[in-house]
């Protein structure tokens, strides 16, 4: 991923924050990024982060196969720049045979950092049978070469355990982050009483086409933030089954909070989640949240206490929609607890402690 597509996508700031605060503590950052020299342009805007694109000069980003395949020569290419680096990070599994090649090549330390279990996503999801065991060989790769592995929740630790035999004593649980100061409760300058909202890409994943339908057999509406390859499939839906959903399309993190204060609620209607940062970021904000009974969401939601749960059918989704949208009493109950359990355990000031930790913890084992 490259840092302009993360700007087009509207993550960038949140996912730099964690590193721009890092620095803030004297830790020197640098990012090899899977982008050309307009990845340079962002050096002004993180002025403390040094930005290595993959793709410089003369260099032509090639096609995804040519892409995959030159890839596997860049620890070389750039070994002049990484070896100035004491550790390094993966920011997930695909793509992670970079930083573990300069590992091998420099004998430095490395920590395996996932969003998600990539394979156990893709044994859920509807990767081919080549990406599956393309994922399952890297996966194991990483997991056998790290020093340490950082995984976002528990059930992913255990899965690694059990189908990768991933030592225990290598796994760190490091849930991802919420910059409760930037989302928190607004005063709206809108807002839609009837209205719920989802933000999140449009894949088979998140179940989009039973939560439409939900919507369809209630009176109320639906706004859908974020882009995807469902798109099209998801606005003819709308239009033949006469769903009251507007497709807002992607609105950059930074703006999220003013626009998730113009809403009662918001729901996460998937079938399989990793560590679902839009939810932590809606109950941040302090809004009544639904979500699906599924990995991912049940770790984070407990039922009627800050958010509630149903089945991933259009029955569970309707039922819990008409529920919460006619019972103020829950929603501010749920809305309170939400924030006062995100400050408590997603805090970004908690997590960059428990990451200098790890950083310290991991060098120091390397001294030895």
């Amino acid at each position: 991923m490259s840092l302009k597509e993360w700007d087009r996508l509207g993550m960038l700031n949140r996912e730099m924050r964690l590193y721009e605060c890092l620095v803030d503590r004297g830790i020197e950052i640098g990012f090899f990024t899977y982008g050309d020299e307009s990845d340079f342009y962002y050096q002004d805007r993180f002025p403390k982060i040094k930005i290595i694109p993959a793709w410089q000069k003369n260099d032509k980003i090639p096609s995804l196969k040519k892409d995959f395949l030159f890839s596997w020569v860049l620890p070389w290419k750039y070994r002049k720049e990484l070896a100035t680096f004491d550790l390094f990070k993966t920011n997930q599994m695909w793509g992670s045979w970079v930083p573990l090649l300069t590992r091998m090549l420099e004998k430095k330390p490395i920590l395996v950092r996932c969003g998600y279990e990539a394979y156990k996503f893709s044994q859920d999801g509807n990767d081919t049978l080549l990406m599956k065991k393309l994922l399952y060989w890297l996966s194991r790769w990483a997991y056998s070469s790290a020093d340490a592995v950082a995984l976002t929740t528990k059930e992913s630790a255990c899965f690694a355990h059990s189908v990768f035999k991933l030592p225990i004593n290598k796994i760190i649980i490091q849930p991802n982050y919420v910059d409760t100061d930037v989302f928190k409760p607004l005063t709206p300058d809108k807002y839609y009483p009837k209205k719920i909202l989802f933000v999140g890409r449009l894949v088979e994943q998140k179940n989009l086409f039973s939560l439409l339908k939900a919507v369809s057999y209630t009176k109320i509406g639906v706004d859908i933030i974020g882009h995807g390859p469902l798109k099209k499939k998801l606005e003819r839906y709308a239009e033949n089954h006469r769903v009251n959903v507007r497709f807002l399309g992607t609105i950059p993190n930074i703006k999220i909070p003013k626009v998730m204060a113009r809403y009662p609620i918001y729901i996460l209607p998937s079938f399989y989640e990793g560590h679902p940062k839009t939810l932590l970021e809606a109950m941040s904000c302090q809004m009544a949240v639904i979500g699906t009974k599924v990995t991912g969401i049940k770790e984070v939601i407990d039922d009627n206490v800050n958010g509630l749960l149903c089945e991933p059918t259009f029955n569970g989704l309707k039922s819990s929609i008409k529920r919460l949208i006619n019972d103020q009493y829950l929603q501010k109950k749920i809305r309170s607890k939400a924030r006062e359990f995100i400050k408590k355990t997603f805090s970004l000031e908690k997590i960059v402690e428990n990451e200098i930790k790890i950083y310290r913890d991991i060098l120091n084992k390397a001294i030895r």
